[in-house]
C-alpha cells in the first residue's frame, strides 16, 4: 500500500474470517481520495484515550460504524495495511 494514497479513514465494521470462524469487528478502514477502501486494520480496533472524555469520543466515532454497510476484510486491499 502506498500511504500517499490515503485520503481519510473512519471506523467500520469489517466481517472476517478467523480460524475458519466467520467474526465481525470494529476496524480502521483506509481510503483514497476517491472513497475507496485501499487498506483496514488486521484486527479490530479497541478503546483508548488518554482521559474519559477521550475514551468516549472513540467510542461515539465507532458507534458510528454501526450504521454503515458492513465491509467484507479480504475485499479490502490489504497490501502492507
Amino acid at each position: 500500500m502506498n500511504y500517499e494514497e490515503i485520503d481519510h479513514w473512519d471506523y467500520r465494521l469489517v466481517n472476517k474470517e478467523v480460524a475458519e470462524e466467520e467474526t465481525v469487528g470494529i476496524h480502521e478502514v483506509y481510503y483514497n481520495k476517491d472513497g475507496y477502501p485501499v487498506a483496514c486494520t488486521e484486527n479490530p480496533v479497541r478503546v483508548v484515550g488518554g482521559n474519559i472524555a477521550e475514551a468516549l469520543r472513540e467510542v461515539n466515532l465507532m458507534l458510528r460504524a454501526c450504521d454503515k454497510p458492513i465491509m467484507y476484510y479480504n475485499d479490502i486491499n490489504n497490501s502492507g495495511g
